[in-house]
């Protein structure tokens, strides 16, 4: 049941033409009538929900990969066979297929900003990120349907003197907005977006998401990349509905949480 414009617990998720099911922390699956578009898969839901699904799939499987990080890529992904016979097809930031060294008829699209790939199902388009790698648009085919995933793409506005800061906040924040006017020219409005609210930032974990939301319209959106820090994440997003009544939050299930590593607590994940 939905509460206004929040929606506690909605997964999977399923509009129109689209079901997004949220797995754990930045991954997301998109599943349409003939394909399955699979972001930052990094680690399975506990109930093995992405597993289950790929296993039996008939359709064709995407594996969209935004960056590196061991927390937004899992290699397994090279050589995973999913469904009955489809291959999947992968769209992997260059800065994976450098460090992996995978070779190019593996990779449809080995991703930088400005890069695009399109087929029958999909056209997916590489934006820049205000860290490593990149943010990705989807376009439907047939429908013009529209998703969004930032990968680590945020406004990463960590309080002056946090030691995970190695640009000033004012930097940050004019380069988060030049990537957003980007955005913001190609898609006025997006269906489905999914954007970190990343507890670490304190009471600017939400400060991205409010800016990308205030200047592109988006229907739908899902947070991500919260580790731990569920309730802190469900109590601040919640006090958006307020400021975008026609915008519908999908709030992940409380089981759907991993723990921070040792050495990303005090890691910077902004602009290197």
């Amino acid at each position: 049941m939905e509460e206004n414009n929040v929606s506690p617990v909605v997964d999977p998720s399923a509009t129109e033409d689209v079901t997004i099911t949220y797995v754990l922390h930045s991954c997301f699956v998109a599943e349409t009538e003939r394909a399955v578009i699979v972001f930052d898969y990094w680690k399975d839901a506990p109930d093995g929900r992405l597993h289950a699904l790929l296993e039996q799939t008939q359709k064709q499987v995407y594996f969209v990969h935004s960056h590196y990080h061991p927390d937004h890529f899992n290699p397994d992904v090279l050589t995973w066979n999913v469904g009955a016979y489809h291959q999947p097809i992968l769209l992997l930031g260059a800065d994976i297929v450098r460090r992996y060294r995978v070779e190019s008829p593996r990779v449809a699209l080995s991703m930088r900003a400005g890069d695009s790939y399109e087929d029958a199902e999909l056209r997916l388009l590489a934006f820049r990120s205000t860290d490593v790698g990149v943010s990705v648009g989807v376009t439907l085919r047939g429908t013009g349907t529209t998703l969004f995933h930032a990968g680590d793409l945020n406004n990463w506005y960590f309080a002056a003197g946090d030691s995970r800061l190695k640009v000033l906040p004012d930097e940050m924040e004019g380069l988060f907005m030049s990537v957003l006017r980007e955005i913001m020219a190609t898609y006025p409005r997006i269906d489905h977006l999914m954007f970190p609210v990343d507890t670490r930032l304190g009471d600017n974990m939400l400060r991205g998401l409010a800016q990308f939301v205030h200047h592109v319209e988006c229907r739908h959106v899902y947070p991500m990349h919260y580790w731990e820090g569920y309730e802190a994440m469900c109590s601040n997003v919640v006090m958006l509905k307020d400021m975008f009544p026609k915008t519908t939050f999908h709030l992940p299930e409380a089981a759907l949480c991993v723990a921070l590593p040792d050495e990303a607590r005090n890691d910077n994940t902004s602009a290197q």
